[in-house]
């Protein structure tokens, strides 16, 4: 419950923390965003490249809980989502997609509230009652009451390492994320391919998208695809330039003769893209108390996973 004085810093701009951050301005609170990306969204994410569009992050969202399907309800209304036609998750539910890019509900629960980009906090340090951030560009900000980290857990670790709470670290310990290798593809002719493919998984091509396909996009036809946790873990240092060629065997492997004939390929490292096991609660207290950690991390590999870890934090952070 807040008394409308509070100041919250919330670390990361992806939609655990856009859903954190909006439950915490119902309740009255001050909340600063940070997030070191070029744009809001985290994993939800899109890039353009003339005439292309590619989401090549989070491909879609699907909503089972009751309070997710009223917000994506919502979402719809406001024009920031839409049905994806004869696309379906792996349960076999309808999904949809953000307009026109899968950031918009992002950017809807945010609304006016301030987002610093491209600032990454290195630390945190206790300031009095509160906390202030260090940044890694040297500069401090705050104080704030309390400081939500909206990140992965792997980097959440980090952060709470380097930040004299080695403890509070441990507890996250249990939580295992895979990385994936993303690749972005124009072709110099139609593929004759329409919508999503879903492959096996591990060790080779698990998702190839057309993004043209999904509402709100248009353009040229561009394909995004994902590798497999193994196949991303075992190029995970990859450079993209040394990747590419292999990355482009694989497509061409996995999809067929018209797949090959790539005019563009753009790759994508996500480090922590898949949660393979989470930490089993809808979000993490430190014993503090002013520090709490959400992400689908918390509960599964799903975007509907990290809104109810944000929201949760949001409605139990004490303010």
């Amino acid at each position: 419950m807040s008394n409308g004085q509070a100041r919250v810093a919330v670390v990361g701009a992806g939609m655990a923390g856009a859903a954190c951050a909006a439950e915490l301005r119902a309740q009255g609170a001050d909340v600063q965003l940070f997030d070191k990306g070029r744009g809001v969204g985290g994993r939800l994410a899109q890039r353009r490249s003339g005439q292309a569009v590619f989401d090549h992050g989070a491909q879609y969202l699907s909503a089972t809980d009751a309070a997710f399907r009223e917000i994506v309800a919502g979402w719809m209304q406001a024009g920031c989502c839409a049905p994806w036609p004869g696309v379906v998750a792996g349960s076999g539910a309808p999904v949809a997609v953000g307009t026109p890019a899968m950031s918009a509900p992002v950017k809807e629960m945010l609304g006016a509230l301030p987002v610093a980009l491209r600032v990454a906090v290195s630390a945190l340090r206790r300031a009095g009652a509160g906390w202030t951030l260090d940044l890694a560009n040297g500069a401090a900000v705050g104080p704030f009451g309390s400081v939500v980290l909206a990140i992965p857990a792997p980097q959440a670790a980090t952060l709470l390492k380097r930040s004299g709470l080695a403890s509070a670290a441990r507890d996250l310990d249990v939580v295992r994320m895979a990385p994936c290798w993303a690749g972005l593809a124009t072709y110099e002719r139609p593929t004759g391919r329409d919508g999503a493919i879903r492959l096996g998984s591990g060790d080779g091509l698990v998702w190839a998208a057309r993004n043209d396909t999904k509402p709100g996009r248009g353009g040229m036809e561009a394909w995004t695809f994902h590798a497999g946790p193994e196949w991303s873990e075992r190029w995970l240092e990859a450079t993209a330039e040394e990747l590419a060629p292999q990355f482009a065997a694989l497509v061409a492997d996995d999809l067929g003769i018209e797949f090959g004939s790539m005019t563009t390929l753009t790759l994508h490292r996500w480090r922590y893209a898949l949660v393979t096991r989470p930490l089993g609660k809808p979000f993490h207290l430190l014993a503090e108390g002013s520090v709490g950690l959400c992400g689908d991390w918390c509960l599964g590999p799903r975007v509907e996973a990290a809104w109810l870890s944000g929201s949760a934090l949001g409605r139990e952070l004490p303010l």
